[in-house]
């Protein structure tokens, strides 16, 4: 007889260290994704290679997030963002939610900076260590579940 009840997965919440070295080579991913691009727009415009770079960051974060939970840089170090409640990558709407805060919300004139800044520092303060984009998204990130049987 074949046991097909779901086996409950234990989520262990993220470090921060992986988070912070999690960001930094996405960051760097998105920059050199960015760089061709902005440089094909900047010989047509000056005026929208700035948001170039915002559109790129965005649909990175999201669409890899929604699909796998997921950036390179979460990968690299063995992490993931995750719906609570399932266990698994946020919805296409969560993962919209999440990058958007964390991409456009800095841009805001005279508080995004600001808000931005307390965006990151919040995982301090927060019991499941989550930043605003987290919580306006209801997501937390974990370190990758390890395979049954590994």
């Amino acid at each position: 007889m074949i046991d097909s009840t779901p086996h409950a997965v234990r989520l262990w919440i993220a470090p921060r260290s992986a988070r912070l070295f999690a960001i930094v080579v996405d960051l760097l991913v998105c920059g050199l994704l960015a760089w061709p691009i902005e440089q094909a727009v900047e010989a047509v415009t000056k005026d929208a290679d700035d948001l170039v770079f915002l559109i790129l960051n965005f649909l990175y974060f999201w669409l890899l997030h929604a699909r796998y939970g997921q950036t390179i840089g979460k990968r690299l170090f063995r992490i993931m963002v995750v719906a609570p409640a399932t266990g698994r990558p946020p919805s296409l709407r969560a993962s919209a939610i999440r990058a958007g805060f964390f991409v456009f919300v800095p841009m805001i004139p005279v508080v995004g900076w600001f808000v931005g800044l307390l965006d990151g520092q919040h995982l301090f303060w927060d019991h499941k260590r989550r930043c605003y984009h987290d919580l306006c998204a209801n997501t937390v990130v974990v370190n990758v579940p390890e395979k049954p049987g590994a």
